[in-house]
């Protein structure tokens, strides 16, 4: 049992609290559902203006832009695979050096595999969210043969021109774009489903099918089987339980109980002997989460397995949710149940 846990029922307004920032996370309409990736050297005045404008449109709490949106000492990487999870929309501002931009030693950035632009537009293109490109100061869309190639699909989304002399006209169009995106992104029929399997049904087509299970549906079967792998205790009631294989047989599983999160998943080593992971609630609410070499998920310093059942990128969106739910309930001395029950 954690801190995290309290043995009454839970508030209204603590549980009210949750459900107001799980599910607009789950909606889009959270903190930053709107992402501007820029280059510095390329258009840094140019993003600044257009945050300026969509702050005042959409919302102060509705953008993120790197300068203005990441507090001193925090990671950086991190920030941004997590602001990355809950965008709905990425701007993505390309000026007449966004393609020609160069290292010190003349490398051009855009075909660096570390390289942040490259990676928040990838990134955004993989996961199917809305890529608008926003052109300025003259710059021209780039064609595919311009791009590497996991950048290509953006040579086809059509592009916003932002000209100096009908600036404040451009963005109103542009502010009105996303709000109609943002609509768009709202999930039905989940108000009367647990937090985070109305986060799950957000996924639409990315939602892993058949591997969810939120009590009291559970399988006995499947729970038996994920039980012992995890280590369960017998008197350690399961909130959640996600199949990690391909074949749904539990084999490999992760189990949200009363006292945190245990997995257990040999996918990568396999006919070793190895133990169940184990992560409290306080551990996840105050980790740094983040991907790592596929399929896996590092969780501060612990190696997480997405095996066959459930995709890296999926776990990892999951445990941001689980760990935004986690700290509502911390900041709110509510019950941690509220996540995984209506």
């Amino acid at each position: 049992m954690t801190s995290l846990l309290n043995s009454g029922a839970p508030s209204q307004r603590g549980r009210s609290k949750v459900l107001y920032e799980l599910v607009c996370l789950v909606r889009g309409t959270m903190v930053q559902s709107v992402f501007i990736s820029y280059r510095r050297s390329d258009s840094a005045g140019v993003a600044g203006r257009v945050f300026d404008h969509l702050n005042a449109a959409l919302g102060a709490d509705q953008v993120f832009m790197d300068v203005d949106g990441i507090p001193p000492g925090v990671d950086f990487h991190d920030l941004l695979t997590e602001r990355m999870s809950t965008c709905r929309a990425l701007l993505v501002v390309i000026g007449p050096n966004w393609l020609s931009a160069s290292n010190e030693d003349g490398q051009r950035r855009l075909w660096l595999d570390h390289d942040y632009v490259r990676m928040e537009v990838a990134r955004a293109l993989s996961r199917g969210i809305r890529v608008i490109p926003l052109l300025v100061d003259g710059a021209v869309m780039p064609g595919e043969g311009d791009l590497p190639d996991s950048l290509k699909p953006l040579a086809r989304r059509n592009a916003i021109q932002l000209s100096h002399a009908r600036f404040s006209s451009d963005m109103e169009s542009l502010a009105r774009v996303l709000l109609d995106i943002l609509k768009e992104s709202i999930a039905p029929g989940t108000d009367g489903l647990p937090l985070l399997q109305a986060y799950f049904e957000g996924l639409g087509d990315q939602k892993p099918k058949g591997v969810l299970h939120f009590a009291p549906d559970i399988p006995p079967g499947l729970a038996r089987t994920a039980s012992l792998r995890c280590q369960r205790p017998d008197d350690e009631e399961i909130y959640l339980l996600i199949d990690l294989t391909i074949f749904k047989n539990a084999n490999n599983a992760l189990l949200c109980t009363q006292a945190g999160v245990r997995i257990y998943n040999d996918q990568s080593i396999r006919g070793k002997d190895i133990d169940p992971v184990f992560l409290s609630y306080d551990q996840i609410a105050s980790a740094s989460i983040r991907k790592t070499k596929w399929p896996n998920v590092l969780v501060d310093d612990v190696k997480l397995n997405g095996g066959g059942g459930l995709d890296r990128e999926v776990l990892l969106d999951f445990l941001l949710a689980l760990q935004t739910g986690l700290r509502s309930v911390k900041k709110e001395h509510g019950d941690v149940r509220t996540l995984f029950s209506a």
